[in-house]
């Protein structure tokens, strides 16, 4: 250790000089044994794969959850007639383009259009008393 003060690096040392009893002999052994069943697959790895695969499921199914899948009804395309009484200062080529394009969004199949549900917020049960 460096910079400790003295009472520290005295009690350091008189730590590392003190005796202490060796390993016993059937230690190392054993610990070889154990590092090598180890290696070889055993149910734990099966029960971690399946906690995995619960965990993406709960997940997946709290996320879908979540969400509100309001599906976005099918638009009825304006024609360039109503498209001049709504809006009668727009020149005739903007009259088309705009029913063209409501005509084109119009044969597209209902999306889902998600809305995120925000939580309530939690009123605070616990006040801390403060003098």
């Amino acid at each position: 250790m460096t910079d400790l003060p003295p009472e520290l690096a005295a009690l350091e040392r008189r730590l590392k000089s003190r005796p202490r009893p060796d390993p016993p002999d059937h230690l190392g052994p054993r610990v070889l044994a154990a590092c090598r069943d180890a290696d070889e697959p055993t149910a734990w790895r099966w029960a971690v794969a399946a906690a995995l695969i619960l965990l993406a499921a709960n997940l997946s199914q709290s996320l879908a959850t979540a969400t509100a899948w309001d599906l976005r009804p099918a638009v009825e395309p304006p024609t360039v007639a109503r498209l001049q009484t709504i809006a009668p200062d727009l020149p005739e080529a903007e009259y088309r383009r705009q029913a063209l394009l409501w005509r084109a969004a119009a044969d597209l199949p209902p999306s889902a259009a998600p809305v995120w549900k925000t939580p309530r917020p939690v009123p605070e049960t616990n006040r801390w008393a403060t003098p």
